[in-house]
């Protein structure tokens, strides 16, 4: 089972802005499909916190979880 994680990290496409980026991880005490740290990611941020911020999806995470995909089938 996988699972959807946020972190709030600098948005590589505005200079001194912050993003929430979601990320895949196949279980809650593992790392996430790119390699970050679980741990290192909030498990819930305010509902105030995800409407500051653009939020976009993890490439590598994606790319990763589109392996996995194909590998089920």
């Amino acid at each position: 089972m996988h699972e959807m994680r946020p972190e709030l990290a600098v948005d590589a496409g505005d200079v001194g802005t912050r993003a929430l980026v979601w990320h895949i991880a196949a279980a809650k005490d593992s790392r996430m499909l790119c390699g970050l740290d679980v741990a290192a990611a909030p498990d819930v941020l305010p509902q105030e916190e995800f409407e500051v911020f653009t939020e976009r999806q993890c490439a590598p995470c994606l790319r990763a979880y589109r392996l996995v995909l194909a590998e089920v089938r």
